[in-house]
């Protein structure tokens, strides 16, 4: 059984592999005794995908240009589920996540490789086709994060 952390999954990954499922803990914890919440195991089309997944998603900037990331699928379409995240230039290593959480980003010296991205927003998004789900489809306008009310915001770079 292939096991990694979901904040370790390569471009590479998901290239060989474009669906991961997050197992219950209980089945893994036998193979890996570093297994937690986070870990993850590719999804080999053996059974329907009921369980919350990480799918390989296609984002094409305002300039046109595709880039390989990720999304989330949990059965709600909320972005705080969604938690999207693309590699720029194919990098692993230049990997950006558009899900802020509890932190207002404006509060926060961000990440150079933001820079790359000032006036390529709107970033469309589509995961890869799969009989295994239904595609999702969405449009980034910024970083996501929730308010002090508990709201999704948008900060727009």
């Amino acid at each position: 059984m292939i096991l990694k952390h979901s904040y370790e999954l390569t471009l590479s990954d998901l290239e060989q592999y474009p669906i991961w499922y997050f197992p219950d803990y209980e089945d893994v914890e036998a193979y890996d005794e570093d297994a937690d919440e986070s870990t993850v195991t590719p999804f080999l089309g053996d059974g329907p995908l009921d369980r919350m997944s990480i799918v390989k998603t296609i984002f094409t900037d305002q300039s046109g240009v595709k880039h390989p990331g990720f999304i989330h699928l949990k059965n709600s379409d909320h972005f705080g589920f969604l938690q999207p995240g693309l590699y720029l230039n194919g990098e692993q290593a230049r990997g950006v996540m558009f899900w802020a959480a509890q932190r207002n980003p404006a509060n926060s010296i961000l990440p150079n490789y933001f820079s790359e991205l000032n006036g390529k927003f709107p970033i469309e998004f589509e995961t890869v086709p799969s009989i295994h789900y239904t595609p999702i489809s969405g449009v980034l306008e910024g970083i996501y994060y929730y308010d002090d009310n508990n709201e999704v915001q948008v900060f727009k770079l």
